[in-house]
């Protein structure tokens, strides 16, 4: 049985969720999301923890068309970073990875490495990340070209 019911997240945002379950599971499915961010602040909490990462590892700041390309790639460089650095606390081993990251400061860089990668640690994939870090810069990564990894 679907239902569309009003929703007033835990962040205080009302927003009309659309709701496909037994009544049951319902209330306990809206007792969750009351309890929760609405997925606006849900990104937004994302990219403030990304940015605040990037800060501590001396990542220089993104250059993008808007501010929401420009929060996604801090959320996906930062998740890389994460990877291949996953100390909270700077270390000097992490000096050489920022200055490799920070070759790369245009967000539709970033943004072509999304997806399937950030959800699985292996060394393929860190090789992989390295060899595209290295890569010289292009202008055509502006222009949608993809890096040549993943």
């Amino acid at each position: 049985m679907a239902m569309e019911q009003a929703v007033t997240f835990a962040c205080g945002h009302d927003q009309v969720v659309f709701l496909v379950s037994a009544p049951l599971a319902r209330e306990e499915t809206v007792a969750v999301l009351r309890r929760s961010l609405c997925p606006l602040c849900q990104r937004r909490a994302r990219y403030e923890a990304a940015y605040r990462r990037a800060q501590r590892a001396s990542l220089l700041p993104l250059r993008a068309a808007s501010p929401q390309q420009a929060a996604l790639a801090e959320i996906v460089r930062a998740s890389l970073w994460g990877l291949v650095c996953p100390c909270t606390v700077e270390r000097p081993c992490c000096q050489p990875l920022a200055a490799l990251f920070n070759r790369h400061t245009r967000a539709s860089f970033w943004l072509a490495l999304r997806g399937w990668p950030l959800y699985r640690f292996d060394s393929e994939l860190v090789e992989s990340l390295f060899l595209t870090l290295l890569q010289p810069q292009s202008r055509n990564w502006e222009k949608g070209e993809e890096p040549l990894c993943f």
